[in-house]
């Protein structure tokens, strides 16, 4: 692994002197940005693949590198490319569920719960399915959570039913269904102060939750998990 890193250092360095020299090297800042990524400079990875992107922006691969690493970083992926399959709609899957959390922090209820179930659409339609039951969960928390938040009653209790009819959802995540369509109902009867008092505890959860993304460079399938999701 060591010798590994190496090399991939190794080639940072050699490719940014080259482009010192010939910035117009075709595919450089791309393989460049590639081997930071590895080395986990994710920062600097995704200045570089964005740079690239100039010179390649129908490139769906590239595309995919560029938001793991700013996913990583702690970027706001801010591209919205659709239609998209294969690992790009994947990790658009992810852009979306981080946007959505930020919307959360930020108390824009209505436009986090929206990101949130495109997170939802994307890891349904395109995830492996070995992978898809977890995706689709985390989506439908954070959708659930926002839509309850934004007042949304009716958007929350159809939340589950419309992915559960395209995924087989985890034991889990039908149990917190259920106690939340419970909670629906009972937010109905509070005023909005009321209403917020109660949601908190559950808005603070997701909106404090991460999103783990490995960095894709093609070579392994899209990896990702999440960390302290209610």
């Amino acid at each position: 692994m060591l010798y590994l890193l190496r090399q991939f250092e190794q080639c940072a360095d050699l490719l940014a002197a080259a482009l010192e020299v010939k910035p117009e090297i075709p595919g450089a800042r791309k393989l460049r940005g590639l081997a930071l990524g590895r080395l986990d400079f994710s920062a600097d990875a995704a200045q570089c693949l964005c740079a690239a992107r100039a010179e390649a922006p129908d490139d769906p691969e590239l595309l995919a590198s560029l938001i793991t690493a700013e996913i990583r970083a702690g970027f706001i992926p801010e591209h919205l490319i659709r239609p998209a399959s294969g690992a790009l709609a994947e990790v658009l899957g992810a852009a979306a569920w981080v946007r959505g959390r930020r919307e959360l922090q930020e108390e824009r209820m209505a436009a986090a719960a929206h990101a949130f179930r495109e997170s939802g659409d994307l890891f349904v339609e395109n995830s492996p399915r070995e992978a898809a039951p977890e995706r689709a969960a985390a989506a439908y928390v954070g959708e659930t959570v926002s839509s309850l938040a934004a007042g949304q009653f009716d958007a929350a209790q159809r939340g589950f039913s419309r992915l559960s009819a395209r995924v087989r959802l985890p034991e889990a995540t039908l149990r917190f269904a259920r106690g939340l369509y419970e909670l629906a109902d009972a937010l109905r009867e509070l005023d909005p102060a009321e209403r917020a008092a109660e949601l908190a505890p559950l808005v603070d959860a997701v909106a404090a939750a991460q999103i783990r993304v490995r960095f894709y460079d093609g070579t392994a399938p899209v990896e990702m998990y999440w960390e302290n999701l209610p």
